[in-house]
């Protein structure tokens, strides 16, 4: 609290960026708004907050339960161990960019408002730049420029081939030279399309080249792409991230000489019109912007959270964050009513609900679908898990039985039975067998 340690406690698990599992803890806080360092956390940000101190009103701690560190996964790695992984040895380059998650920093926006730390990110983290059209009719953009090395050519008006201060060798070495530009961007409001445009600066008395796309975010299609003949464009597209984000990128090869390049995003209202008269609450939320030399590569962001340019891996690591997502859900019994998707009504038991503990089974399911997750990232990564060898499966056994000793001959009809101790006596009528075959034995492993 306010800089002084009052409780300390060992993380078991950080959940998500707002929800982490903490083990037995000393010490108590009560105040509110206490601040919680964990991993990748520091004093100045990116901390994790509490509303009241442990078990408040507002309960910002849940109840105590049992957390399992051990749990039975051989179907789990059975499976794993044939992965391959997409993205292996894949790494984040160098960001030619400062500031990349401060978008209000060095970013300018014309015809609107850029306001810092509004909307969460890919991160979790509040930390997404928001962008808001104002009422000025046009066109309503945010714009950063790079300045490129700017090699001189022997076309300018000012370089000649008899100047004393210019050498054949002088200059660059290759003819061309390739950039990415990348960020992360999400619609805002009635405004879910964008136009994502790259620009080559020509100087003073030169043209300039530029290229560009339109997204529409709801449906995560691209149209209208444009480029000038003075900009190749290698590569461009929209990865989807999860969240309604999308990473929207241009890769551009082009010649030596420009002075700058400029990355301008343009929010379209909902008719999808670049010029208009915008209302203040709609546009678009930005995070994450990358300028690199060469093709796109991952953006590491600085929670330290690697986020891949290929589609295969951000796919399915988003499906296993929904089946994370709702298996945890449906042992609350607090999934949607109805499902948003396929209009569902979810299964809920008040009476099953009280017999389990939601918290422990799910901390079973993400353990076991974070293995798959993993290795996802890493062909290795099953074989970095401890291994139990030796293990000696018991004999199979059921139990001391009695077998009676049946008659001689079996029993047939019109047999006469007699008890000793009522004096009662019959004959048997008809036969009917009653027998059990073991077909199979099962075993559990813990």
């Amino acid at each position: 609290v306010n800089g002084t340690p009052v409780a300390t406690g060992v993380v078991l698990e950080v959940k998500s960026s707002r929800e982490m599992v903490i083990g037995q803890q000393t010490g108590t806080w009560t105040t509110a708004n206490a601040r919680i360092l964990g991993p990748n956390v520091t004093q100045s940000g990116g901390a994790y907050f509490l509303s009241n101190g442990p078990q408040g009103s507002a309960g910002p701690l849940g109840a105590n339960y049992d957390y399992f560190n051990e749990i039975a996964n051989v179907q789990t790695l059975d499976h794993a161990k044939n992965i391959v992984s997409t993205i292996t040895g894949q790494v984040a380059g160098t960001n030619l960019w400062t500031n990349a998650e401060a978008i209000d920093i060095n970013w300018t926006a014309t015809r609107g408002t850029l306001t810092a730390d509004q909307g969460f990110s890919p991160d979790g983290l509040q930390n997404a730049e928001r962008y808001l059209a104002d009422s000025t009719n046009g066109d309503h953009f945010v714009q950063r420029a790079y300045t490129l090395s700017d090699q001189l050519t022997f076309d300018s008006s000012s370089v000649y081939f008899d100047a004393d201060n210019e050498t054949f060798d002088s200059g660059a070495v290759e003819a061309t030279q390739t950039y990415t530009a990348s960020i992360f961007v999400k619609g805002r409001g009635g405004n879910q399309s964008i136009r994502y445009e790259i620009e080559l600066d020509g100087g003073t008395g030169g043209t300039d080249f530029n290229a560009f796309f339109d997204l529409d975010f709801s449906t995560g299609a691209i149209t209208s792409f444009q480029a000038d003949y003075g900009i190749t464009i290698d590569a461009y597209g929209a990865i989807p991230t999860g969240g309604d984000w999308y990473r929207v990128y241009f890769t551009a090869t082009f010649a030596q000489g420009f002075p700058s390049i400029r990355l301008n995003i343009y929010s379209r209202n909902s008719f999808g019109a670049i010029f208009y008269t915008g209302n203040g609450t709609n546009g678009m939320d930005l995070w994450g912007a990358k300028l690199s030399k060469g093709e796109l590569d991952p953006y590491l962001s600085s929670q330290g959270n690697n986020y891949y340019a290929d589609e295969e891996f951000n796919i399915k690591n988003f499906i296993l964050d929904n089946v994370d997502d709702f298996i945890e859900r449906a042992l609350e019994q607090r999934l949607d009513l109805p499902s948003p998707n396929a209009s569902f009504f979810p299964y809920t038991d008040a009476t099953l609900a009280s017999q389990y503990n939601a918290e422990e089974f799910s901390r079973m399911s993400r353990s076991l679908i974070d293995i798959i997750r993993q290795q996802l990232a890493s062909d290795a990564y099953y074989t970095t898990l401890n291994t139990l060898s030796g293990i000696s499966v018991p004999s199979k056994t059921y139990g001391t039985r009695t077998i009676p000793i049946p008659l001689g001959g079996g029993i047939v009809g019109a047999d006469h039975f007699y008890a000793l101790y009522s004096d009662s006596y019959a004959e048997v009528q008809q036969i009917s067998k009653n027998e059990g075959k073991v077909v199979k034995s099962f075993t559990r492993f813990r």
